[in-house]
This record gives structure tokens, sequence and C-alpha cells, in this order.
């Protein structure tokens, strides 16, 4: 059995990482990350004369600005319901 340690500069680095090594080496434990989805992305939409916000997976093939990627589609990852129109 061989053992490789790589070292990442943050914790979320580590995640990803552990992530994808699941995704790509497929081992028969760690069945809750073996999906094959993307991470999830916020995009601000740049086709548009008013720029959406909206959670975003796969290809990056739409024009915008993407941020991201988050390790898991957490609720932070969600538009927020806090923003509304004032009268």
């Amino acid at each position: 059995m061989t053992v490789e340690i790589i070292s990442t500069h943050t914790e979320t680095e580590a995640l990803l990482l552990e992530a994808n090594l699941i995704k790509q080496l497929r081992p028969r434990f760690n069945v809750q990350l073996r999906d094959d989805k993307s991470f999830p992305y916020i995009l601000i939409t740049g086709d548009h004369w008013a720029p959406q916000i909206l959670k975003h997976r796969g290809a990056q093939t739409r024009p915008g600005r993407y941020f991201g990627p988050f390790a898991s589609p957490a609720p932070s990852t969600a538009p927020s319901p806090r923003f509304s129109a004032r009268s």
C-alpha cells in the first residue's frame, strides 16, 4: 500500500481537494461524495440590462462573473430573500 501526503494552504482547499480525489479515484467508501455533480458557483449574469444573481453548476459558458467554487450547496450560496423593495 502506498500513502501520498498532499499539503494545502487552507481548510477549504483541503476539502475541495478531498472531494475531487474521491470523484477521481472512486473508493468503496465515501459514497456521499461520489456523485457527478460539479461544485456550485454564484453567477452574476452579464447578458441582460438587469443582471441576475443565480446559483450555478456546470460549464461556465454564460456571460457574467462567477464566484466560487463552494464546497457544499449550503444556504449561503442561494440568493438571499432578505432584500426587498421599499415603497
